[in-house]
C-alpha cells in the first residue's frame, strides 16, 4: 500500500520539473481509536514550494494526493494542512475533515491532528518519519 501512495505522489509531482523532498511517516493514533488518523502520511515538498499529502483516508475518498497549505516551514519543523471531504463514518455520517501535520525535521517525528468540521472533537496521532527525495 505504501508503494501505491508513493506512486501517486510521484505522479502528482511529475507534472513539473521540480524535485521534491519526501517525508514518509508512520503514525499511531493516540487515545480512543476512531480510525480517522491515517497510519501512513506522505508529505512531498517540491522545490517550488508546492506541497502534496497522500494518506490512505484521502486516497480512498479522493483517489489522489491532496495539495496542502504550508502553515510553517523552518529549519526545525514543517507544518501543513489539508482537507478530506466526503468521509463516511461507520454510522453512515458524512464528514469534512481538516488534517494538520507537524514534522520535527531534527527528530524525525510527526504529530497529526484530524478535526471534523462542525464538531468539537479531534483525533491525534504521533509517529516517525523518514526523509528522502523524489528526483525531477
Amino acid at each position: 500500500m505504501k508503494k501505491l501512495f508513493l506512486a501517486a505522489a510521484c505522479l502528482a509531482l511529475s507534472a513539473t520539473t521540480a524535485s521534491a523532498t519526501l517525508y514518509s511517516c508512520s503514525v499511531q493514533e493516540q487515545g480512543s481509536r476512531s480510525g480517522w488518523v491515517p497510519p501512513t502520511v506522505l508529505v512531498a515538498v517540491r522545490d517550488d514550494g508546492v506541497v502534496f499529502v497522500s494518506d490512505p483516508i484521502g486516497a480512498a475518498i479522493a483517489g489522489e494526493p491532496a495539495e496542502a497549505a504550508v502553515l510553517n516551514d523552518s529549519g526545525q519543523s514543517l507544518s501543513v494542512r489539508w482537507q478530506v471531504r466526503g468521509a463516511l463514518s461507520a454510522t453512515n455520517q458524512y464528514a469534512h475533515f481538516f488534517y494538520t501535520a507537524i514534522i520535527d525535521k531534527n527528530r524525525g517525528s510527526i504529530r497529526v491532528r484530524a478535526k471534523p468540521k462542525g464538531y468539537s472533537n479531534q483525533f491525534n496521532g504521533t509517529g516517525r518519519c523518514q526523509v528522502g527525495e523524489i528526483p525531477s
